[in-house]
């Protein structure tokens, strides 16, 4: 689920609609492909990756 603003200024029409939930899905896809490239480093630099070979291990 995602916000894109206040309320005030509504798409009415389908295809305002339709653009509107398109440019949101690909807000959330470009902030969640960087977020995920930073969380993977800093499981990498902080010894993740050891758990995680554990984890697989059992």
């Amino acid at each position: 689920m995602t916000t894109v603003g206040y309320g005030d200024l509504v798409p009415v029409t389908a295809g305002g609609k339709f653009i509107a939930a398109v440019a949101s899905v690909c807000g959330i896809i470009t902030l969640a492909f960087p977020i995920s490239m930073i969380i993977e480093r800093f499981t990498e630099s902080t010894g993740g990756n050891e758990i995680r070979k554990k984890l697989k291990e059992t």
